[in-house]
């Protein structure tokens, strides 16, 4: 009689603040994994109810798991040992590690990466995840026969994803900028080794993107613009870089405007309000009221508030998030220069643009002067879903199993 030996599957769990989605990795002729969509759901992996929603239709997945976390599930520590070889490291960085956090560090499981070594001493990065995170996802996945191999930030996935597609020379520094939908992940390789990673706090935009060169604002428009506003009898005139005549349909007149303020009352009932031989308040000193009328209208800010369209305030709301994204590239850069003086960043790639992508690209371009690639399109075993982000870093958890 003939067995069929069944291998086990190799899958991949990956998500960000909003979508997270369970897949299959599938390797394929050009060495880059395909990626087949299990299944999706709307929410988060911190929260229960998201990991039941994703398998509430998966009956039989038995297999090794690789996860891949945003950065900003973690927690991340830099800290400097004194030189030793890297087996103890292990017994000597809880010792030290404990020290530097709010939190007993039972609380949380922990990787680390030696950053450099100077002299008599080493820095390394620790990143930790919350323990009771790592046991809800593993007693899930313990229930459907499927180990928890891998467990890593979003960066790493992200950086094995783009070596498999040989976008950047391992000897050149080279930044990565993955944008989540209410964060942006960031991180820095250089000669082969992620030496600085951040996560920036940034949400992106809820409406569709609109391109610059399908919004047109026309440079007189008033929309955002202080403008002067003139009375006169004839109607309004707007003092601004260009004078804009208004017709009087409508308007009041000054004559009409002086009855109106004659008759308004900027001071309440007190104002108002006489003694008893009917003599007003302000008797002692008449010039007294007339003085305090001036000085309020003065103060009075005739200025024309801007009213943008929707449209103007998706496309500011955009350029606001473009502009963020270019500022915090440049800080990460200027940093690891200045700072960690490290090599100069010759590369830069950027996951999750999507629509902006034409944009943002000029955006960076205008403000650091470096070219930007974008990443490519997986390799998607299943039609039926779009190429994106999280596809990316499920094809580059999955290069643990292929490399």
């Amino acid at each position: 009689m003939r067995f069929s030996l069944r291998k086990k599957r190799h899958l991949a769990l990956v998500g960000d603040s909003s979508t997270s989605i369970l897949a299959e990795i599938l390797k394929s002729a050009g060495g880059v994994p395909g990626v087949k969509i299990l299944s999706r759901a709307e929410g988060s992996l911190k929260d229960k109810q998201t990991l039941s929603k994703l398998l509430e239709n998966i009956t039989d997945i038995k297999g090794e798991l690789s996860i891949a976390l945003p950065l900003h599930f973690f927690e991340i520590s830099s800290i400097y040992l004194p030189s030793m070889p890297e087996g103890a490291i292990d017994k000597t960085l809880p010792y030290h590690l404990s020290k530097t956090l709010d939190k007993p560090l039972s609380d949380y499981i922990f990787d680390w990466q030696i950053n450099f070594r100077v002299k008599d001493r080493m820095h390394l990065n620790v990143y930790l995840l919350p323990v009771s995170l790592f046991n809800h996802l593993r007693e899930t996945f313990n229930n459907f026969q499927v180990s928890i191999t891998y467990i890593e930030a979003d960066i790493f996935s992200a950086f094995a994803f783009l070596d498999k597609h040989e976008l950047f020379n391992k000897n050149e520094t080279t930044l990565c900028a993955l944008l989540w939908s209410h964060n942006i992940t960031i991180g820095v390789l250089e000669k082969n080794l992620l030496t600085l990673t951040r996560t920036v706090v940034s949400k992106r935009p809820d409406t569709p993107y609109i391109s610059i060169n399908d919004t047109l604002i026309k440079e007189n428009d008033t929309a955002g613009i202080s403008k002067k506003v003139v009375y006169t009898d004839e109607g309004e005139k707007i003092i601004g870089d260009n004078e804009i005549e208004v017709k009087n349909e409508g308007v009041l007149s000054q004559n009409a405007i002086d009855d109106l303020l004659d008759s308004f009352n900027l001071f309440g009932d007190a104002a108002e309000t006489q003694d008893k031989t009917g003599s007003s308040l302000n008797q002692e000193n008449p010039l007294a009221l007339e003085e305090t009328e001036t000085e309020i209208i003065s103060n009075i800010d005739f200025t024309v508030q801007p009213v943008l369209s929707e449209e103007q305030q998706t496309r500011y709301a955009w350029d606001n998030y473009l502009q963020t994204i270019s500022l915090e590239i440049m800080r990460t850069r200027d940093y690891y220069g200045t700072v960690q003086k490290g090599d100069a960043i010759k590369h830069i790639v950027v996951g999750g643009a999507g629509d902006c992508w034409n944009d943002l690209q000029e955006t960076i371009m205008e403000s650091l002067g470096a070219d930007i690639l974008q990443f490519p399109e997986t390799n998607l075993a299943s039609a039926d879903v779009s190429t994106n982000l999280l596809n990316a870093i499920c094809s580059g958890a999955g290069t643990r199993w292929y490399a």
